[in-house]
């Protein structure tokens, strides 16, 4: 693990007067269950934070062993039983240093790039099924219902996970619209090809058939 040097705090210079003396006994003083309580639940979000960060890998170890690394790097030991009163305050500000202030930000930061990330794979699968809905317009319109009917929330509440999920939705949707549309067949002729001015088997070389039928006709009336 990667961390910071934090001071363990100023050590009391002892004298041989009975005050300071009692100053050092009470800074040796081990810490109260109510500390050790408190520096738990420090390491405990700290632990969170630093692994949704990727900083702390679970393969590094879990909780307790993020607890023991980030306590030794504090003030040299790792059991919060070994520590003593001068020990408390460097421990739990160094445990809230990595909870809180940049790594939250840093945190902050990552989930609104993941957002934003998400959202232009939606707008790009808007722009793909556009014909769908009309056009780029109606399919952002579209999913931006989907946002607000199933997950309520908007492109700028929304979770990265909300995103996908309409992503998705809003692809079947378009698959479900392809699959109701007429079928044009392959080259544009239809039940009727002599209604769209294409050769058919009947119009093919109607010319000629209507002349060849006059002609028979002639020769009828002769005969």
């Amino acid at each position: 693990m990667s961390v910071i040097p934090f001071p363990a705090g100023e050590q009391v210079k002892r004298s041989d007067g009975p005050d300071a003396r009692a100053v050092a006994g009470a800074a040796g003083a081990p810490l109260s269950n109510e500390q050790k309580r408190d520096l738990a639940m420090a390491a405990q979000a700290a632990w969170q934070v630093q692994t949704r960060l990727g900083l702390w890998a679970p393969a590094d170890g879990d909780a307790d062993a993020f607890r023991h690394a980030a306590a030794f790097d504090a003030c040299g030991l790792a059991s919060f039983r070994a520590m003593t009163q001068r020990h408390f305050l460097p421990v739990l500000g160094y445990f809230r240093t990595l909870a809180g202030g940049e790594a939250r930000r840093l945190l902050a930061h990552a989930a609104l790039d993941d957002t934003r990330r998400a959202l232009a794979k939606l707008q790009d699968e808007c722009a793909a099924c556009a014909s769908e809905f009309g056009d780029d317009a109606g399919a952002w319109a579209y999913a931006q219902v989907l946002l607000r009917k199933i997950h309520k929330a908007t492109p700028v509440t929304a979770t990265p996970r909300q995103v996908w999920q309409v992503l998705f939705t809003l692809r079947n949707r378009a698959a479900a619209i392809r699959r109701k549309r007429p079928q044009m067949p392959l080259d544009g002729v239809g039940a009727s090809g002599a209604a769209l001015g294409v050769a058919t088997p009947e119009t093919r070389f109607a010319g000629f058939r209507g002349a060849l039928a006059g002609a028979n006709g002639a020769r009828h009336e002769t005969d």
